[in-house]
C-alpha cells in the first residue's frame, strides 16, 4: 500500500461524501487506503455512508471506532491502524480536488527512502478555482525554505509523511489541545529532518469555513483556547531558539494571533500579557511589515484597535462575519 488517507470524523458523514468524491473516482485507488476514524463511538449516518457509497472501493474503506476523544486522538488512532508507506491527514469537512491522485500517486512513487516529508502548495480557499498542477515544479529543498510561506508552512493538510518516519520519531498530535494542535504537530515534525519534497502547484485541498475561526468565542471558549495558544507559542518559541530559520515564521504567527485575540474580544490585560510573553526579544517581525503589522507593533495603536473591536463585537452583524 502506497498511501493511507486518515480522516477523523465526528458527526461529519454528510460532509464526508464530497471529501471522498475524488477517492471513489481515482484510477490509482488500488494503491491507496482510506482510514475513517469515527470519533463518536457509533455514528449511524456514517454506518450507512460506508457500505452504501463505498461498496466498490478497492481496497475497501476502513472504518475505525473510538469513544469521543477529539480529532488529535482520532488522527493518532488512524496512524496506528494505517498500513500505507505514506500517510496524509485529511479533514472530513473539507474537499479534495478531482485530479488529486492522478498527480499525487506518481509523485510519491518517484521518491527514494531519504524523502520523509512531502509538502504541497497552499490550501485552496473558498470561491477559488482548482489551479492547474505542474509535476515538473517538484523539487527537493531544505525544510528551512518552507518557512518563507508564512501561514502555509504549518497547514498540516498540505503535508504527506512517510509513516515509518513518524513512528520512528514518536511523532503524534497533542491530544490535550483543542486548537492549534495541528500546527504544534507540524512544528515538531519539521525539526526532525533537513529536507522536504515540495511542489507549490500541487494544491489539492479545499478548505471550508470552520467554526473555530468564525464568530465570537464565549468566555469559556476564550479561556480554554487561551491555554492552548500559550502552549503552542511556548513550543514555537523553543523551536525558534534551536532553529533560527523559524524566527520569521514565529513572528508572523505572533502577529496573526495578536490580531485574532484582539478581534475575539480578549481583555486588554490579557492581550498585554500575550505581547510580553510571546513577542520576540529582538524584533517584532523580521519580514515585510504590512500596515496591520505596523499598527499592532505600537501598543497605543493596538489599544485603539482594541477599543474599535470592543465596539464592533457588540453589534448584531458581528456574529455573521468571518475573521
Amino acid at each position: 500500500m502506497l498511501l493511507s488517507l486518515i480522516i477523523p470524523c465526528y458527526h461529519d458523514a454528510a460532509a464526508l461524501r464530497s471529501c471522498l468524491a475524488s477517492y471513489w473516482s481515482c484510477q490509482q485507488m488500488q494503491k491507496c487506503e482510506l482510514v475513517v476514524v469515527d470519533d463518536t463511538g457509533g455514528d449511524e449516518e456514517l454506518d450507512r455512508l460506508v457500505p452504501d457509497s463505498c461498496a466498490n472501493a478497492n481496497p475497501p474503506i476502513r472504518l475505525i471506532r473510538q469513544q469521543h476523544a477529539g480529532a488529535s486522538a482520532a488522527r493518532n488512532k488512524g496512524l496506528t491502524e494505517a498500513t500505507g508507506e505514506f500517510v496524509w491527514f485529511v479533514d472530513a469537512d473539507d474537499e479534495l480536488s478531482p485530479h488529486t491522485f492522478a498527480c499525487l500517486i506518481p509523485w510519491l512513487e518517484s521518491f527514494t527512502n531519504d524523502i520523509d516529508i512531502v509538502k504541497m502548495g497552499p490550501l485552496v480557499l473558498n470561491q477559488e478555482r482548482w489551479p492547474e498542477p505542474h509535476p515538473n515544479e517538484s523539487v527537493v529543498t531544505s525544510v528551512a525554505s518552507i518557512a518563507q510561506f508564512s501561514l502555509g508552512a504549518l497547514d498540516h493538510t498540505t503535508y504527506i509523511f512517510r509513516r515509518s518516519f513518524l513512528q520512528n520519531h514518536h511523532l503524534r498530535y497533542p491530544e490535550d489541545h483543542t486548537i492549534l494542535e495541528d500546527s504544534t504537530f507540524i512544528l515538531q515534525v519539521l525539526q526532525q529532518t533537513p529536507t522536504v519534497a515540495f511542489n507549490p502547484s500541487f494544491r489539492f485541498y479545499y478548505y471550508k469555513d470552520h467554526s473555530s475561526t468564525r464568530g465570537p468565542w464565549s468566555k469559556s471558549e476564550q479561556q480554554e483556547r487561551w491555554a492552548d495558544i500559550e502552549a503552542f507559542f511556548d513550543c514555537f518559541h523553543s523551536a525558534a531558539q534551536s532553529h533560527s530559520w523559524l524566527t520569521p515564521l514565529y513572528d508572523h504567527y505572533f502577529y496573526l494571533h495578536l490580531r485574532i485575540l484582539t478581534v475575539k474580544g480578549y481583555p486588554w490585560k490579557q492581550l498585554l500579557a500575550f505581547r510580553q510573553q510571546a513577542a520576540s526579544a529582538s524584533s517584532f517581525y523580521y519580514g515585510h511589515r504590512s500596515l496591520p503589522m505596523r499598527l499592532l507593533q505600537s501598543v497605543p495603536l493596538h489599544f485603539v484597535f482594541y477599543l474599535l473591536c470592543q465596539v464592533w463585537t457588540r453589534t448584531p452583524i458581528h456574529r455573521l462575519r468571518r475573521y
